[in-house]
């Protein structure tokens, strides 16, 4: 297709477009960003637009379409270090205990497999619950 083609506000609209458009103020009125009146509105102007120009001033107040902004970060400090920054100290302990006593302490490898195991998942629930469900560090 030609790009100026695409480009022109000038272009009428296909029904495929109205649906796209419709289901873009549906996803605006979930998150927030318009109330129920004004989906209303904004719908019925979507359904007599005849051209591309007349939906570009239904979402001229709108965030772009494709927009990857998704709220603020997880937060940053220790949180991301969690699971692996005790462990460190343990497997030093650990090994002085091991050299010390010869055989292998039991109990501090159960204590590493609770962190590792019980602790950690449950750390990164809570965090998915309170940051939306989102997983994943922050960049």
């Amino acid at each position: 297709m030609n790009e100026n083609y695409s480009r022109n506000d000038q272009v009428r609209l296909s029904d495929g477009d109205r649906k796209a458009a419709l289901r873009r103020l549906r996803r605006h009125h979930r998150s927030g960003r318009i109330d129920a009146v004004e989906l209303e509105e904004r719908t019925d102007a979507v359904g007599f637009a005849r051209n591309r120009g007349d939906l570009r001033t239904v979402f001229a107040d709108l965030e772009p379409y494709g927009s990857r902004f998704r709220g603020p970060a997880l937060r940053r400090g220790w949180f991301p270090l969690f699971p692996f920054f005790p462990i460190v100290p343990l497997l030093i302990v650990v090994a002085i205990v091991a050299t010390a006593t010869s055989h292998v302490p039991w109990v501090a490898l159960g204590i590493l497999a609770f962190l590792l195991f019980v602790v950690a998942p449950l750390r990164i629930s809570v965090r998915r619950r309170r940051w939306g469900g989102r997983a994943g560090w922050a960049c």
